[in-house]
């Protein structure tokens, strides 16, 4: 299996004011974390930082290569923005290929920073 990740990039939630500099470095940490972990299962898996909103992220992904399909992973409802904007079926319709989604369910007891929400 060949994964490539494409991480939109992300803005420090902490603060009023960022830089672009400042939300690809955050995005860059959190895709280098999440390519060691699926490589640590032993997959091929290579990814890159995207436009900081999903749908241009996938756009621009899906622009370059053929995919047998994709897979997004979001917060519960209720806390993902991104199910609030129907990312996976408006993946799934403007791109036509299956689209899997996971949800990602935080342990309660792990202190969790405010810029981790998707």
């Amino acid at each position: 299996m060949r994964l490539s990740p494409r991480r939109p990039g992300d803005t420090p939630q902490e603060h009023l004011t960022w830089t672009e500099g400042e939300a690809k470095a955050i995005a860059s940490q959190r895709l280098a974390a999440g390519l060691d972990r699926i490589r640590a299962m032993g997959a091929e898996a290579t990814g890159e930082v995207g436009d900081s909103s999903p749908f241009l992220a996938v756009d621009d992904a899906m622009r370059h290569r053929d995919v047998d399909g994709v897979i997004v992973t979001t917060l519960p409802v209720g806390l993902s923005r991104w199910l609030k904007l129907s990312l996976p079926d408006r993946i799934e319709r403007r791109h036509h290929v299956p689209v899997t989604h996971i949800v990602v369910h935080l342990d309660a007891t792990v202190p969790r920073r405010r810029d981790a929400i998707d």
